[in-house]
């Protein structure tokens, strides 16, 4: 009885998140199979279940690697389940969620699907502040995901606290999630407004200019990257100003 036998439950979804590894399985999965494991994901919340909704989510990461599987998770509100488990406040399950998270944004349809509800970034952007180094990382990495898309990007935007919170984590300790900072940072100048809040409401460009000094190469090469796209954007920007 799974209901009762944690630790059967706990090892009966950690050899089907195995199993999931296999391309050939997650596309055997179909929709019934993910409609099972989002409803097993939903009664798993309380404290004893702690590592089985980690372990879920885990599952539901690899099961995501297949495209149509995100069409399914979709279809049976498998995302709002993981947006869900973000309000735990227990590390480890908000790790996890994340991680399947951040593989849905990986998709263009999840990607679609997630900005249609703006509540969603809010709760990413939030969890940008987590005294957790792999929830930031996971909730970092879910919105430069998302930022890949224009359409993406513009929602983002609307969401007062994005840049400043993005802006944060160039001063991370960790030099991964400082590179990814500078790659979010670099998408969203895509756009003419998200450029300006970038230059001139947020002190971006000082640790940017900052992060040229780093110890880590990659995080040098991630803020040359992030700084000429500012300034050819900008440029760009004044080229088409003045054709008009």
């Amino acid at each position: 009885d799974f209901t009762i036998n944690v630790e059967l439950r706990f090892l009966f979804v950690k050899v089907l998140k195995i199993l999931l590894r296999k391309s050939v399985n997650r596309a055997a999965l179909g929709k019934n199979g993910v409609s099972l494991i989002v409803r097993s994901m939903n009664t798993v919340t309380t404290e004893r279940h702690n590592l089985i909704s980690a372990e879920m989510c885990n599952l539901v990461l690899n099961a995501v690697y297949d495209g149509k599987n995100v069409q399914h998770l979709i279809d049976v509100e498998g995302i709002r389940s993981l947006f869900r488990l973000l309000e735990t406040f227990h590390d480890t399950i908000q790790a996890s969620a994340l991680g399947a998270i951040q593989g849905v944004c990986f998709v263009p349809l999840g990607r679609k699907h997630i900005r249609t509800f703006p509540q969603n970034i809010e709760t990413l952007c939030a969890l940008l502040q987590s005294e957790h180094r792999t929830v930031r990382a996971r909730a970092l990495g879910s919105i430069h995901n998302l930022s890949v898309d224009i359409q993406s990007i513009i929602t983002i935007l609307e969401i007062s606290i994005s840049i400043p919170a993005v802006v944060s984590l160039l001063r991370d300790d960790d030099p991964d999630i400082c590179q990814t900072a500078c790659g979010t940072l670099q998408n969203l100048s895509r756009d003419p407004h998200g450029r300006h809040i970038i230059a001139n409401e947020t002190d971006a460009l000082a640790h940017l200019t900052d992060l040229l000094c780093s110890t880590s190469l990659s995080c040098q090469v991630a803020a040359i990257g992030t700084l000429l796209n500012l300034m050819l954007s900008s440029k760009s920007s004044e080229d088409e100003r003045a054709a008009l």
